[in-house]
């Protein structure tokens, strides 16, 4: 995990969180770290099968890789989040992931979108 999460967190670092519209990154993923720890997700923790859940990790796995040869940073993140995601549910079950939810959707604040996806987005809206 650490050879797909490490890279990620330094792209971030570097390309998202160093310029004005990222620069809320590491105080979000600081206290969504915070947050996880504090709803102590594995005093509830009960395994789930690999299979059903497993499957959704080979999609989120090839996005990862199609994101870091493309150098586009939002779908390697977001891609990286599924996988992370899908290993909590696998590891720690349903219920962990109920009292997790708020920090997990909280962490997605990190990514910011690229500009060209947020022009388009401001162009449809106008329409």
């Amino acid at each position: 995990m650490a050879c797909l999460i490490l890279p990620t967190l330094s792209r971030l670092a570097t390309v998202s969180w160093s310029t004005e519209q990222g620069a809320h990154g590491p105080i979000i993923f600081i206290s969504a770290l915070w947050l996880i720890w504090r709803a102590r997700p594995w005093e509830v923790a009960k395994r789930q099968s690999f299979l059903p859940v497993g499957l959704l990790l080979v999609p989120a796995l090839l996005l990862y890789s199609v994101g870091r040869i493309t150098s586009i940073l939002a779908i390697e993140a977001l891609s990286l989040y599924t996988v992370i995601v899908v290993l909590l549910w696998t590891y720690l079950g349903r219920e962990a992931l109920k009292r997790l939810w708020f920090p997990l959707v909280y962490l997605l604040f990190i990514i910011t979108p690229p500009e060209n996806w947020v022009s388009s987005l401001r162009v449809l809206s106008r329409t």
